[in-house]
């Protein structure tokens, strides 16, 4: 899983980064504030059970959680 900082504007180094991790499966992406109640969580829970790529781009409170979730996942 790929957690990007949020902005407007994504440089073409983000965008080829993002790429390289992305093979020809699943691609999910949410684009948010990193709170709570998104439920952000749910889908890297899912990602457990399908054969796909999930990236999340944001900034918030609930940031460290979820890459620590999302580590503990994989």
């Amino acid at each position: 899983m790929l957690l990007q900082k949020n902005s407007y504007k994504y440089s073409r180094k983000n965008i080829s980064e993002a790429k390289k991790i992305l093979p020809k499966r699943l691609k999910i992406a949410s684009i948010c504030r990193l709170v709570t109640w998104k439920g952000i969580e749910f889908g890297i829970r899912a990602m457990q059970n399908i054969n796909g790529v999930y990236v999340i781009f944001g900034e918030g409170q609930d940031r460290k959680r979820l890459e620590k979730m999302a580590r503990n996942l994989n």
